[in-house]
């Protein structure tokens, strides 16, 4: 069956350990949640082709896949396995993912592969991770056979996370991979931990009340500067000192004391002249100089008398 770029088809493989269901469809870069989002990878196999290829909206390859990124092999390698490349994007925040839509000119590259979500960085840690899907060669022989570059992959059930990784599991060469555009839509996943008293929560719209402090609908940001109690709804009165602002619990300032305004000494006059005396030299002090002057130029005069008489 010949089938024209842009065309939707579906089809279920059976594969090892799952089924999953493979679409062909057009996809839509601009409302991807990876766009622009901070990519890493294993390593770079050609300069140029970095990770944020994969995420910055443009989809197609580019002369020698100049507009993809290309994942090389550094050591330890995904999971621990030497020699296998892996690529990774931050969603930045936790998403219920369902599906994630890969393209690639270099399909040689990317047999045997995995998609992993997780919710913390890394690739190594297998307990933080969750598979999405394995896709095997008997998928890409698939989709190699319809002449598509891109396809969707449907996971085994939604997951919740924050990184979505790409990585070889095996093939002819696990040493590369070639990612041109990797496209997710996602449905922002909200915790509900952090409520306040009285709130109503759920994964996709949040908390709707918080503790005091805090701004729905998560609950974990604080309350902007001047704002104050629950869900920062309350303005915060002019402090005293206009150095700090209120509390963003209690909406109250902190303790504030006039600062002093005497100089050092003018709360004790007598003191004052007394530094100010013992700060000049008094008149029986300049007496003494003078007096020792005097007496060493009598001197001086003497000895300049007597060599004088010597030499007459």
């Amino acid at each position: 069956m010949n089938v024209k770029r842009g065309t939707f088809v579906a089809s279920c493989l059976l594969l090892i350990l799952s089924t999953v269901c493979l679409q062909v469809s057009p996809g839509n870069a601009e409302t991807s949640i990876t766009l622009r989002k901070h990519a890493e990878q294993s390593g770079t196999y050609r300069g140029g082709r970095d990770a944020g290829k994969a995420v910055d909206g443009v989809t197609d390859a580019g002369q020698d896949e100049a507009n993809c990124a290309m994942a090389d092999t550094t050591d330890p390698g995904y999971g621990g396995r030497k020699d296998f490349a892996w690529w990774q994007v931050d969603l930045e925040d936790p998403y219920t993912i369902s599906s994630v839509t890969i393209y690639s000119d270099a399909w040689s590259t990317l047999t045997d592969f995995e998609v992993y979500i997780s919710g913390v960085p890394g690739v190594a840690d297998a307990a933080s991770r969750y598979l999405c899907l394995s896709v095997s060669s008997i998928a890409i022989a698939f989709l190699n056979s319809n002449e598509t570059s891109h396809f969707l992959l449907n996971c085994t059930q939604p997951r919740v996370g924050r990184y979505v990784t790409v990585a070889r599991t095996g093939g002819n060469t696990p040493t590369k991979m070639t990612l041109c555009e990797v496209e997710i839509d996602g449905v922002r996943y909200y915790y509900c931990d952090n409520c306040g008293s009285g709130s109503t929560c759920n994964s996709t719209s949040g908390c709707s009340v918080c503790r005091p402090g805090y701004v729905p609908p998560e609950c974990t940001s604080g309350c902007s500067i001047g704002y104050y109690g629950t869900n920062c709804g309350e303005r915060c009165s002019p402090c005293p000192d206009p150095r700090f602002t209120c509390d963003p619990v209690t909406g109250e300032c902190p303790n504030y004391t006039e600062p002093s305004k005497s100089q050092p000494n003018q709360g004790n006059p007598q003191q004052a002249i007394e530094n100010t005396s013992s700060a000049r030299p008094s008149s029986s002090s300049g007496m003494l100089i003078k007096s020792q002057i005097v007496t060493i130029s009598g001197v001086v005069a003497s000895l300049v008398l007597l060599h004088s008489v010597s030499f007459s």
